[in-house]
């Protein structure tokens, strides 16, 4: 019986890693979520008919001859997710220039890169730098739900948290060959114009920068001291989802990012701050340089909170309208 307590407790602190990295999935690089696009479909679907939906937000910051268009995607859906709203199509349809975080056919990179980068130096893989209390927590945590330790040996911290968060969150049918960019990437022609707002590996080496301390805390969070009275990862998705399709940024923010800007600071300033900074001075440019249509479409995460794009372009004297 002891053991059997024991197994629920680490298969609890398992899912519990999927709340912690969902914030990630949300706003993370979508060339990374690639590594389960290639799983294959998964013919799980949580799409509830009953529930009415306005759709994700979308915003539109304007002047005279330039219309940019700033829409929040989830990389990884479950399939049959509605989120495709009439508005969004209609500019998806039309726009000028379409611009995704990293897209391949403006980026020779590709998720073997972004990996490679994460591949730790002799001595800093998760083997080497955690603690035998946290080796012993994870290996058993990971063992109750049919996974190896081993199979995250000689990554860096940073990058077994991704791993292990789309495996669990692959398990429970969230799929990026579901996820926005995928199935636009694959409706565009050919002949469209689209473009990156930053190459594939620069979130992947900015995670590498990270202290080691930072990086440890990423990975063993929601599997120390858990949270008894949180949610699982699986739910917590689903409140994502919701708020998303809601068009909810504020909700988004206090259900899935809030706690992740407070416990993981250092982690958050690479996957959000960081980037909506050099992301709203690359829109405000754009402003002035090209005309047109431009959609713009990023990891929902990024255009709500206090550092928000939507934020920062209205600092910068631009008012993005949501719609």
């Amino acid at each position: 019986m002891a053991e059997e307590g024991e197994t629920q407790v680490n298969t609890r602190r398992f899912q519990h890693l999927t709340r912690s990295v969902v914030t990630g999935l949300v706003a993370l690089v979508s060339t990374a979520s690639m590594l389960v696009a290639q799983a294959g479909p998964s013919s799980i679907t949580t799409r509830n008919p009953a529930l009415t939906y306005n759709g994700p937000a979308i915003w539109l910051m304007e002047d005279d001859d330039t219309e940019i268009y700033l829409f929040g995607s989830i990389h990884a859906l479950p399939p049959e997710t509605p989120w495709r709203r009439d508005e969004l199509m209609d500019v998806f349809e039309e726009a000028d220039i379409v611009y995704f975080e990293t897209s391949a056919r403006d980026s020779g990179a590709n998720y073997m890169d972004f990996f490679q980068i994460g591949l730790a130096e002799p001595g800093e893989g998760v083997e080497d730098v955690l603690s035998e209390a946290q080796y012993t927590l994870l290996s058993n945590a990971m063992r109750d739900v049919g996974l190896s330790i081993e199979s995250i040996h000689g990554q860096q911290p940073w990058l077994a948290s991704l791993t292990l968060g789309f495996i669990s969150m692959d398990a429970e049918g969230e799929m990026a060959g579901y996820g926005v960019e995928n199935w636009m990437e694959r409706e565009l022609a050919s002949s469209r114009e689209v473009r990156s707002l930053e190459s594939s590996t620069s979130v992947a080496q900015a995670f590498s920068d990270l202290p080691m301390e930072a990086q440890i805390a990423m990975l063993m969070d929601g599997f120390e001291n858990p949270d008894p009275d949180d949610m699982n990862g699986f739910e917590s998705f689903q409140t994502t989802i919701r708020d998303w399709l809601k068009g909810n940024p504020d909700a988004l923010y206090d259900d899935t990012m809030e706690e992740m800007r407070v416990r993981q600071p250092e982690a958050y300033a690479v996957m959000f701050t960081n980037r909506n900074t050099d992301w709203a001075e690359q829109l405000n440019a754009l402003m002035t340089e090209e005309t047109g249509t431009i959609l713009v479409v990023a990891g929902a995460g990024h255009f709500t909170g206090p550092e928000s794009v939507i934020l920062m372009l209205e600092d910068m004297g631009w008012k993005p309208e949501q719609f």
